[in-house]
């Protein structure tokens, strides 16, 4: 049990730098409308997110 939330924790870190990387390259690639940002990670994922007042990343998920 431990075990699998050792592995849960590890893929959910490792997803959210996926997240963090897609949304920097999305930014970067002016992929931006109003404040959603669309981006994609180094493996192809798709992320979608929200830039803050700020136009600091607020929020990001996959996109499917």
């Amino acid at each position: 049990m431990l075990e699998e939330f050792g592995l849960i924790l590890l893929l959910s870190q490792i997803a959210i730098q996926w997240g963090k990387e897609a949304m920097q390259k999305g930014i970067n690639a002016n992929r931006v409308k109003d404040r959603l940002v669309e981006g994609f990670s180094s493996n192809g994922m798709k992320f979608v997110g929200y830039l803050d007042d700020q136009e600091k990343i607020k929020n990001f998920y996959p996109a499917f």
